[in-house]
């Protein structure tokens, strides 16, 4: 088998409040977030909050079934204590490695005056990308394909019954059952008594025109091409799917 490099978007929010730390620093010395990418299932990444010799750890892992080597560019962030920190070229070579990411004391952390807790939580942000090697599976099977693409006749009909715009007023028109089909978020919006129902429209104000339009092929089962799947759309297009809750193309 052939080998090839994959790069992969990576997005973590973790919001946990200080009840739940405190409740769970009784029961072990740690709380972890845990994110199962689908397209890989034998690679979890995670955040924890470790809490040894009087000393508050937070850090980024992976979790593997078997031992593989990846590599990570990523950001965290608490966005409640200002603090934001880059990390460049992490290696991670087997099950449960993870780096520091940032420390202080116990007492500092839990302190309400140090302000790392807003309304009794916590806030942390992790985003990036990790890159490792995948093995190519050569298959002598073969498909038998329709030589019509229904996906994109779809998408180029003209008879779209909603309308998605960006801040500068340009947009990209949808059918409803479409979108709805895909997303829950846009469900609720459209089978709903919001304005965006009655006007069958929306302002999406956080994402530009590019974004919108490559995350709405997508709904119709138009692939992605290379060229607009580079690191900044796919960090964009990761937290696009995950506002509006498109799971397949998270």
């Amino acid at each position: 088998m052939n080998s090839s490099k994959i790069d992969v978007p990576i997005l973590m929010r973790w919001k946990v409040s200080k009840e739940e730390i405190q409740k769970q620093f009784q029961l072990n010395s740690y709380i972890a977030k845990i994110v199962y990418p689908k397209e890989f299932p034998d690679i979890k990444y995670c955040l924890s909050i470790t809490n040894e010799e009087n000393e508050i750890y937070v850090s980024f892992g992976f979790l593997m079934r078997e031992p593989k080597i990846i590599k990570a560019n990523y950001k965290i962030s608490i966005p409640t204590k200002n603090y934001v920190r880059n990390f460049s070229e992490k290696i991670f070579y087997e099950d449960g490695d993870s780096y520091i990411n940032f420390k202080c004391s116990f007492e500092e952390f839990f302190d309400p005056a140090n302000g790392y807790f807003i309304d009794d939580y916590i806030s942390i942000t992790m985003e990036g990308i990790m890159t490792f090697e995948k093995e190519k599976e050569i298959c002598d099977n073969f498909e038998i394909k329709c030589s019509t693409n229904m996906d994109e006749i779809l998408y180029n009909r003209d008879d779209k019954d909603f309308e998605i715009y960006c801040k500068n007023g340009n947009s990209v028109k949808v059918h409803k059952i479409i979108i709805s089909a895909k997303s829950y978020v846009f469900d609720t919006m459209i089978h709903s008594s919001f304005k965006e129902s009655n006007e069958s429209k929306v302002l999406i104000p956080d994402f530009d025109l590019e974004i919108i339009e490559i995350a709405i092929k997508f709904c119709y089962g138009i692939s992605i091409a290379n060229d607009e799947l580079n690191v900044l759309n796919g960090i964009k297009l990761l937290q696009f799917s995950d506002k509006y809750d498109i799971c397949d193309l998270k």
